[in-house]
């Protein structure tokens, strides 16, 4: 198909339309793809946060070069989920969770983003107006580079006798990616389970 467009003045523009094609599929998907990568080598089944160094040479009809210069890479990803996650009540206002780095991430963790929230779905934790002092909801990044788990955080302003669900991820270098903006997982974050809890005095 090939279409024209032409500019006119006070006409009126219709809507485009075709014939009603008769293909009915039964599934469908959409792949974000990439241009292809000519002489490029992939390389898999490597350790995550391992540094890695690399050099390459030639071959040609008189033969193979001088090995290029040593480069080094380290395959990166974002934070498993960590683990030992607890939640105490303190009192009826205030709740404190525990928590330890995943047993599987060894470096590069700069803060965990902990959330808690009346929904499971933490639908208010999520909003814009969640921060580590809204009511009765709340997200809130701790910073634990220079500390050494089992890590602490308290949050307060909850009412007694609701139920409070809490979860916590780790954040490092590594910026998540969006996923679905309007599901259930709108990101890859990988959230510990999920606790829950009611404060008491």
């Amino acid at each position: 198909w090939m279409i024209t467009f032409h500019s006119q003045e006070h006409v009126i523009p219709l809507q485009l339309s075709s014939p009603k094609h008769h293909l009915y599929p039964v599934d469908s998907t959409v792949d974000v793809g990439f241009l292809n990568c000519e002489k490029c080598f992939y390389v898999s089944s490597l350790s995550r946060w391992n540094t890695y160094f690399l050099h390459l040479k030639f071959l040609n009809a008189l033969g193979w070069s001088d090995y290029s210069e040593t480069i080094s890479a380290t395959p990166k990803s974002i934070p498993d989920a960590p683990s030992e996650v607890e939640v105490h009540s303190v009192s009826g206002a205030c709740l404190e969770v525990s928590f330890s780095q995943s047993h599987t991430d060894n470096t590069d963790i700069i803060s965990y983003e902990i959330q808690w929230d009346t929904n499971e779905e933490f639908t208010n934790a999520e909003s814009q107006l969640s921060s580590c002092s809204s009511h009765r909801f709340g997200s809130c990044n701790v910073i634990t580079k220079d500390k050494t788990s089992p890590y602490f955080f308290e949050f307060c302003d909850v009412l007694a006798n609701d139920i409070y669900f809490v979860r916590v991820a780790g954040r490092n270098s590594i910026e998540i990616q969006k996923t679905d903006p309007t599901g259930n997982k709108k990101d890859n974050t990988n959230w510990s389970s999920t606790m829950s809890i009611s404060p008491t005095d």
